[in-house]
């Protein structure tokens, strides 16, 4: 038996005058828009059917419902931020409820952002998407719905400090509805990359007379989570004519380390040791620096010229120190100003007394 819409045929036989000659009659009816053939082979003398017939309907069973994620962009500096989105899918005609919660566990270094900024698609309940700042997990509720001929999607913002490729993964049934699991696991990489290191300088004053005594400050940045491991000397070259001061009086702040920190008095430059750290947060190196001949020194080091585990400094830092036999500037402070006032008011009243014994 075939099934057609648009009407329907039945093809029966037709008895001609003698029994003996038979040919087929077709006959057209319609019910509810199918169309059934069916050929009888018999005349209605002979007798009736004696085996029954039959035809199978298949119904295809519902598609079970996908699952996708993506972090967007995939590699993010230190600190940065990235969205994560989980994409369901649902090819049937119906909408697939979930019958357990759908948990995703983020890698270990992987934190949801301070702001989670929770997004959902159209069709995707946003009430039931549960993500806590500073969590690792994203839930999608119990009951929650997955829209029929399509599907929709979730996003939370993450974050992470932790330098490495992290890879976050739901597997096969985690995704559980009342229309089957996912068949697939899906996975998607988080890359984290440091912030490369920085350097400035300055020194000061910056402005001294010959053989003067200035201080050179280094200053060491690190945003990272971990320590910056030099991994060759830091070294400071200085203009002709300007060189470490006869007592190199070092100093380092907390992150840096004084021991790896060579600055010979008379020398021309200031080394910070291969191995040496710049601890998360930075540091300083201060050393003291003179010259007896006039003139202005430019002190420059260059972009790279730091080098570490964690990239290079990206710009040079330079400072400027000036030699001169010009007098030294004198502050100009309220102090100074009130004492210039009495000055003056003592030499008003001075010449106010004289006034008279000239007359």
């Amino acid at each position: 038996m075939t099934l057609r819409r648009l009407g329907c045929a039945l093809c029966m036989p037709y008895i001609a005058p003698y029994r003996s000659q038979l040919r087929p009659y077709n006959h057209a009816y319609a019910y509810r828009g199918l169309t059934a053939f069916a050929t009888l082979s018999m005349a209605v003398s002979v007798g009736n059917n004696g085996a029954p017939t039959s035809a199978d309907l298949f119904v295809n069973p519902p598609q079970p419902p996908s699952i996708s994620k993506q972090f967007s962009p995939g590699t993010i500096s230190s600190g940065g931020l990235a969205t994560l989105s989980i994409a369901f899918g649902n090819g049937n005609a119906a909408a697939a409820t979930l019958t357990a919660d759908l948990i995703d566990t983020l890698p270990a270094g992987v934190e949801i952002a301070a702001i989670p900024n929770i997004q959902a698609s159209a069709g995707c309940d946003l009430a039931s998407v549960v993500a806590v700042a500073g969590g690792n997990t994203i839930t999608y509720l119990t009951g929650a719905v997955i829209p029929a001929n399509g599907g929709c999607s979730i996003s939370v913002d993450v974050t992470s400090v932790a330098l490495a490729t992290h890879t976050n993964t739901i597997a096969i049934n985690g995704l559980q509805t009342d229309i089957g699991n996912n068949i697939v696991a899906t996975s998607s990489n988080l890359i984290v990359t440091p912030i490369l290191p920085g350097l400035s300088k300055s020194i000061s004053p910056n402005s001294i007379r010959p053989d003067g005594i200035a201080t050179l400050t280094i200053s060491l940045t690190n945003l990272n989570a971990v320590a910056a491991i030099l991994t060759a000397d830091l070294t400071d070259n200085f203009p002709a004519d300007l060189q470490v001061a006869p007592d190199p009086n070092i100093q380092v702040s907390p992150g840096c380390t004084l021991a790896n920190v060579v600055a010979v008095a008379g020398g021309n430059s200031v080394v910070y040791q291969n191995g040496a750290s710049i601890q998360p947060g930075g540091c300083t190196i201060a050393v003291d620096v003179t010259s007896g001949m006039v003139n202005t020194y430019t002190n420059t080091i260059p972009a790279a010229g730091l080098i570490t585990d964690l990239g290079n400094n990206p710009n040079p830092g330079s400072a400027v120190l000036n030699v001169t036999y010009e007098p030294a500037s004198i502050p100009v402070t309220n102090s100074w100003g009130l004492l210039l006032l009495v000055a003056l008011l003592g030499l008003i009243a001075a010449y106010q007394i004289r006034k008279p014994e000239q007359g």
